[in-house]
């Protein structure tokens, strides 16, 4: 639904798409719209799988999701305000 959670969304896609694009991966589709109908046809009720294993108490990938996106856009100096909140 639209808001400030599917905005923050629609902000990490296209800063990772943007990304991707730099290290030469080519996208066939608009990533960011089909991120979002990835994202359309799940339940509400919905987690992800890094939220099961924080439940459960087992290690995130949070480093691999964020700090090192974070480190590979500042090597390619790109601009990640997204992922940077």
């Amino acid at each position: 639904k639209p808001g400030k959670v599917r905005d923050t969304f629609i902000g990490l896609s296209q800063e990772s798409a943007a990304l991707g694009r730099k290290l030469g991966i080519g996208f066939e589709e608009d990533i960011v719209a089909y991120n979002l109908k990835v994202i359309d046809k799940l339940a509400p009720e919905s987690t992800a799988s890094m939220q099961k294993d924080m439940a459960r108490g087992h290690q995130s990938e949070v480093q691999g999701l964020l700090f090192d996106m974070i480190a590979a856009a500042e090597e390619q100096n790109i601009d990640i305000p997204t992922y940077r909140m």
